[in-house]
């Protein structure tokens, strides 16, 4: 666990028949119970590791060194601070990321904002992070076939991260990228302190009854009603890999997306080639909870139900 600043930025306000207050954990905005108790806000889970699949080593700063633009790199003894990272969601561009590594408190770009295939990444500091070059500015998004596993894209040239020539030697270089179909641009988000856990939340839904479906998910949970749908909540935790999956007669899934509040997801989910959803919770503290929407066709006809994501207490 590692202390996190919050703001309250939103005093007690009523939804529904509860009263929430708002608050930002580093640059998400949560929405928590008005009794919460704000002290379990600030411990939470942001510190991270990143695994590259070809290998299972993890990115680092090649040596504890704060000098500008040392080189990125894998490693395989993840023991020390330049291999620990903080992702921090822009505030000027939504949906992309800076990723601050502790040891120098610099920040993971392409290095002289090249556009090649195969320039280096490494670190920089920034005097304003709103003002963070593209080259600075990372997106997570889900990698196709492998649930759990994303990719990181780097807005100034759309490449993406990845083990130079998918070496397995400690100490390859990390760089940039345009063909992302093999292991060494696979990546894996491990939240320092948490265990990752899947989860299977799955929509059935019969001809004779196309609406509401049964929801029901890993957990144990069930609901067959619009009510105990919308009461229906899945605990999850940082780092966590969920996936929805169609039964009965429906024919597709056709969206996952997060309504208007709190976002728990740090990589969206997005559709499989099988016609699944896969999503990666983000770290958040405990009891913050989202509504979310599911939408799915069946016998040509859309519906959508909405259920909930909580994240679980810490130690769990």
């Amino acid at each position: 666990m590692v202390r996190t600043v919050f703001k309250v930025i939103r005093p007690v306000f009523k939804k529904g028949i509860r009263f929430y207050v708002e608050i930002r954990v580093w640059s998400r905005k949560v929405l928590l119970p008005s009794d919460y108790n704000l002290n379990q806000a600030i411990m939470t889970t942001t510190e991270l590791q990143l695994k590259v699949k070809s290998s299972g080593q993890f990115l680092n700063i090649f040596q504890l060194t704060k000098e500008e633009g040392r080189y990125a790199c894998q490693g395989n003894t993840p023991t020390t601070d330049n291999f620990v990272w903080t992702l921090i969601e822009s505030n000027t561009n939504p949906g992309w990321y800076l990723l601050k590594v502790k040891y120098s408190g610099m920040y993971l770009n392409v290095l002289g904002n090249k556009s090649n295939n195969g320039d280096a990444t490494g670190q920089n500091s920034l005097t304003n992070e709103d003002a963070a070059p593209d080259n600075f500015l990372w997106r997570l998004t889900n990698a196709p076939k492998n649930p759990g596993w994303c990719y990181l894209q780097v807005k100034s040239s759309n490449q993406y991260l990845n083990v130079l020539s998918a070496s397995n030697e400690n100490g390859a270089l990390a760089c940039q990228g345009v063909d992302n179909s093999t292991d060494n641009f696979l990546w894996q988000i491990n939240f320092i302190g948490e265990n990752v856990e899947a989860h299977t939340i799955t929509v059935s839904a019969t001809i004779a009854n196309p609406f509401p479906p049964t929801l029901a998910d890993d957990e144990g949970h069930q609901a067959d009603t619009s009510d105990g749908d919308k009461n229906m909540v899945t605990l999850v935790g940082p780092g966590d890999v969920i996936t929805w999956q169609k039964g009965g007669n429906i024919s597709s899934l056709d969206n996952v997306f997060e309504t208007a509040g709190t976002d728990l997801f740090i990589v969206d989910p997005s559709q499989e080639n099988n016609g699944t959803w896969v999503g990666i919770v983000g770290s958040l503290p405990a009891d913050t909870e989202e509504d979310y929407s599911i939408t799915y066709t069946i016998q040509g006809n859309s519906h959508t139900q909405d259920p909930k994501l909580r994240m679980q207490p810490r130690n769990r």
